[in-house]
């Protein structure tokens, strides 16, 4: 890979691009900026991104086919986080971002910061301590780019928060324009928010799909088909997908495996708390 590209855009953030990854992290002890710490955090993010293609095989492989156990690494928390949507034919890179950002996050609390994000591309991962809090945009469309703002406190047991939906950096399964997920780490927000933003997909006229590699090639889920374009909607298809959206959300939130969930379709929103 290239040298890593890194800007501070204020005290106490910086802006890093490496590899696959393009990320604003900011990190404050109390309120002291911990600028030189989001510098170094780059050299976890290298440590991180070596470990993952090491283990490419074993992540584009789905859930089905994995075996149960766990591993004590990186690739055993994307696993363990994707395995909580109960859908087969996901791949532990699902939660990649997520997890990139979580262990990021992670590695800046041990290095004394009381109030994190780290924000992969819109994988958000929070960490907070001493009663902290923060307010971050959620997006309301990947197309066009609306934003509402989310307030997370300390005391939320949030850890991330992930967005998924048409436009985005991924394919998608369903017709969301956005589906927002908080939950207590990145890597499970950012599993099922892709879960949940499947979930939408209603066959009509107006949806037009592809098989993910016409549209991707070298994509994880080869075979599968994925929404190409999504032209206007009646009303009735809307609230089934919203009705679908939230029969699979309910469950992952009496769980306990997501606390919030957003979600956005031409116009028409959602939001469901635990």
């Amino acid at each position: 890979m290239n040298s890593a590209d890194i800007q501070i855009i204020k005290p106490g953030t910086v802006h890093i691009e490496y590899g696959p990854v393009s990320a604003v992290i900011s990190a404050f002890r109390g309120t002291t900026a911990l600028t030189d710490e989001c510098i170094q955090s780059v050299n976890r993010i290298k440590e991180l991104l070596q470990e993952l293609s090491l283990n490419m095989k074993l992540l584009r492989t789905p859930l089905a086919a994995l075996a149960a156990d766990e591993l004590p690494s990186l690739p055993g928390r994307m696993i363990q986080a994707v395995s909580l949507t109960g859908d087969g034919t996901m791949t532990p890179l699902a939660a990649v971002a997520g997890t990139l950002s979580d262990l990021t996050a992670d590695w800046l609390i041990g290095e004394g910061a009381t109030r994190v994000t780290v924000n992969n591309g819109g994988d958000i991962a929070v960490r907070l301590k001493e009663n902290k809090n923060l307010r971050i945009g959620v997006s309301r469309s990947l197309y066009q780019g609306a934003m509402e703002i989310l307030e997370i406190e300390a005391g939320d047991g949030i850890g991330g928060v992930a967005t998924s939906g048409l436009g985005g950096r991924s394919l998608t399964r369903g017709i969301a324009d956005s589906v927002t997920v908080a939950a207590e780490s990145c890597r499970t927000a950012d599993a099922f928010a892709t879960y949940l933003a499947n979930s939408t997909f209603v066959s009509c006229p107006e949806v037009a799909t592809a098989v993910a590699e016409e549209l991707e090639p070298g994509t994880d889920i080869p075979g599968l088909r994925v929404v190409r374009r999504v032209g206007r909607l009646r009303d009735s298809v809307v609230s089934q997908a919203f009705d679908q959206l939230s029969r699979a959300a309910e469950e992952a939130l009496k769980n306990n495996h997501i606390r919030k969930v957003y979600a956005s379709i031409q116009g028409r929103k959602i939001e469901l708390t635990a």
